[in-house]
């Protein structure tokens, strides 16, 4: 019997007729889409909208949305923004407006990079040294006057961002804080400032302003960038405790790394990033008299007006406030009234009086304590050198950025971080005005030299002295020899 041949190839359709039908119908579509697009324009010139376009992927595979990026745009270790460090030169902010409400939003080369929050990028980045930072990373909700008040530097690691209450309690005036915050360290540390922001005295949040700094080697191990992406959660519970909050990570990364402390780098970002003229670079465990600010500036206006004779406009000079300590279990006095009586009962005593009584022993100090002014204002006790003779004296004062900086090479665990900065100073011709009614006293508790952490410190100690040497070095080529200093 004889078949029928059939071809199959005549039941199927005609594909090549139904894809140009199909591309016809979108190259169509499009024409009209384009139409619509320009006529909504321009009846409507005010309003910021997007036109709409319809893209067809005719690529075998899904393009990642990072491929459409030139290459120029990263640095080719960077995979993912959201999986890198801040970078102030990735990131463009741009305020994008729907149906005429402006929202802010950050853009990373045209993509939103916070959707959720719209959140506009208000700090910025730099590279000092091997150290990654984050300058104003959460800023102070007010602003100071640059020329009417004066601003406390300091720095610090997690463990210490406690005294940042008692600092700005007593400090009338704004607060720059810089901290080191290696690795793991790092998401503790924002979760500690907003702890402090939301669950302490209002004066944290307003006056006071928070740099991070880290190791580039150890940048923050995360996919988020905010800081409030950090937090875990930002109702918090104000009930808990500052130690249980830091409990809660149960991180040690510095010490786990064996990272020295960066004090150096730390005080000068602190430093450069304070918004007043005048500063004042102390430490986070120094806590200040009251009216330090107000007073000061005080003085300056009768300095304006020559009615402080002992200050010479011919050298540079800064204002010297003396430091003191006091047991533990004493509140720290307010006034020179309350720590002259802690003086005479032995529950006050000069700084480091049992540790290094040379980095604090000022000329007169003795003859300091009596001199109280009977109007409570703030004057000059006396006008002084750091010479060879005091060549070990360490004195916080209130100046200006045109001071020397410190020099980022000498860690905090090898001391001596601050002498060369005062031999500079010395060399050249730097005045110090010491305050008559100004102090500070540091965190309750007399210090001892303890052999063990000095034993821990000795290799710190011995790298110091080897960058000291040579920091002192090319200070005398620069400014020649001076045998007073």
């Amino acid at each position: 019997m004889l078949q029928k041949r059939i071809h199959y190839h005549s039941l199927m359709p005609n594909t090549r007729l139904d894809s140009r039908l199909l591309l016809r119908a979108l190259i169509a579509f499009n024409i009209v889409l384009a139409v619509y697009n320009i006529i909504t324009l321009q009846s409507n010139t005010s309003s910021k909208a997007n036109p709409c376009l319809i893209v067809i992927n005719t690529s075998k595979q899904t393009t990642n949305v990072h491929n459409s990026l030139q290459k120029g745009d990263f640095d080719d270790n960077v995979a993912n923004s959201e999986m890198t460090p801040i970078d102030s030169k990735l990131y463009e902010t741009k305020a994008i407006t729907t149906e005429d409400k402006p929202i802010n939003s950050s853009k990373i080369n045209g993509e939103i990079l916070n959707e959720k929050n719209k959140e506009t990028i208000w700090w910025s980045t730099e590279t000092r040294g091997s150290y990654t930072v984050l300058k104003n990373f959460v800023p102070s909700d007010e602003s100071p006057d640059p020329m009417k008040s004066v601003t406390l530097t300091t720095q610090g690691t997690h463990s210490f961002l406690y005294h940042i209450e008692n600092l700005c309690l007593r400090w009338d005036g704004h607060i720059s804080v810089a901290v080191y915050s290696p690795g793991l360290d790092f998401p503790l540390v924002v979760n500690l400032i907003y702890y402090l922001r939301k669950c302490r005295n209002s004066c944290v949040r307003e006056k006071t302003s928070w740099h991070m700094v880290y190791d580039s080697l150890f940048s923050p191990q995360s996919n988020t960038s905010f800081p409030s992406s950090y937090v875990e959660d930002m109702d918090f519970d104000c009930s808990q405790s500052y130690d249980e909050l830091t409990n809660r990570f149960n991180t040690s990364f510095r010490s786990d790394h064996s990272l020295p402390y960066p004090i150096n780098v730390v005080r000068n970002v602190a430093r450069l990033n304070a918004r007043t003229k005048y500063i004042f670079a102390s430490d986070i465990e120094l806590y200040p008299s009251v009216g330090i600010v107000s007073g000061f500036m005080q003085l300056l206006d009768r300095k304006m007006s020559g009615l402080v004779p002992v200050i010479s406009g011919k050298n540079p000079h800064v204002y010297v406030i003396p430091i003191f300590e006091v047991k533990v279990g004493v509140t720290p006095p307010k006034n020179k009234t309350e720590l002259k009586a802690l003086m005479k009962t032995g529950n006050a005593i000069f700084f480091h009086k049992w540790v290094c009584d040379a980095c604090q022993n000022f000329p007169d100090r003795n003859l300091w304590i009596d001199s109280i002014p009977t109007n409570h204002s703030l004057g000059i006790f006396r006008v002084t050198r750091r010479l060879r003779t005091r060549n070990t004296w360490e004195p916080l004062y209130i100046g200006t950025n045109d001071e020397p900086l410190y020099d980022e090479r000498l860690s905090w665990d090898g001391k001596r971080d601050k002498m060369s900065q005062m031999y500079e100073m010395c060399l050249m011709s730097y005045d110090l005005a010491i305050l008559d009614n100004a102090f500070l006293v540091h965190a309750p508790g007399i210090k001892h030299i303890d052999p063990k952490e000095e034993k821990k410190r000795l290799p710190f100690i011995k790298r110091n002295n080897m960058v000291y040497n040579t920091i002192m070095s090319k200070l005398r080529k620069k400014y020649g020899t001076k045998n007073q200093c």
